[in-house]
């Protein structure tokens, strides 16, 4: 059993519940919510992720189905896009709305650059994608809150749905490899926040709610049972 990461009384609530002794307890947030998560979903807890008043990680990372072994990849609940992700407090979740960024938010600075391009995706109006080569070599996935009308631009209610970027993956051999696109994407669980990396199969990912709710249902999963309130 890994309970570094939880308060003592956690892990208690957690032993009780019936968290086995190959699952690690993790903590978050100010009400304490406690998490019992399987060691093979186990990864780093990456340096950014903010700790406690007593220097406890306020979060946990996991791994999805692809880099599993063999033997548990069959079992897997992820979607099997989903590459990784990082539970913390809602408390801790960033703003995803235009008008609730800062001034000095790079969204910001990059939508402003005159070499910036918002491009409209064909197959649903409502998405445009805003990319500049010469500040990033990602781009920027929007939801327009309105309909659009007149100039094609990031408006207060328009919310980030996805940032991504080009990629290269591993096949059979040690120099094979195919291109892929990756996303990565924040959002909201009960009592939590929660941001994934993924691998897409378009330049805009679409049904990005129907992945948030597998995913959180089976974060949801990891709850102590005793704990879920």
């Amino acid at each position: 059993m890994i309970f570094r990461k939880a308060p003592m009384q956690l892990v208690l609530i957690c032993l009780l519940a019936g968290c086995r002794d190959d699952h690690a307890i993790h903590s978050i947030g100010e009400k304490g919510i406690a998490f019992c998560v399987p060691e093979e979903y186990e990864i780093d807890s990456p340096t950014w992720l903010p700790e406690d008043s007593s220097n406890i990680a306020s979060g946990f990372a996991f791994r999805g189905c692809r880099e599993l072994d063999a033997l548990h990849r069959e079992k897997c609940p992820f979607p099997v896009s989903l590459i990784s992700g990082v539970v913390t407090s809602s408390e801790r979740h960033p703003p995803r709305r235009w008008r609730d960024f800062p001034p000095d938010a790079f969204y910001r600075q990059l939508a402003s650059d005159s070499s910036t391009r918002l491009e409209l995706i064909e197959s649903d109006d409502s998405i445009i994608m805003a990319s500049n080569v010469k500040l990033s070599d990602s781009w920027y996935v929007w939801r327009k809150a309105k309909a659009i009308t007149g100039r094609t631009k990031i408006e207060d209610d328009d919310t980030l749905l996805a940032v991504c970027r080009n990629g290269h993956v591993r096949t059979t051999g040690k120099l094979d490899s195919r291109e892929v696109i990756f996303c990565d994407r924040y959002a909201l669980g009960q009592g939590y926040s929660f941001n994934y990396h993924f691998e897409s199969r378009e330049r805009a990912p679409q049904d990005m709610e129907a992945l948030d709710k597998k995913i959180a249902e089976q974060i949801d999963n990891w709850r102590c049972k005793a704990n879920t309130k």
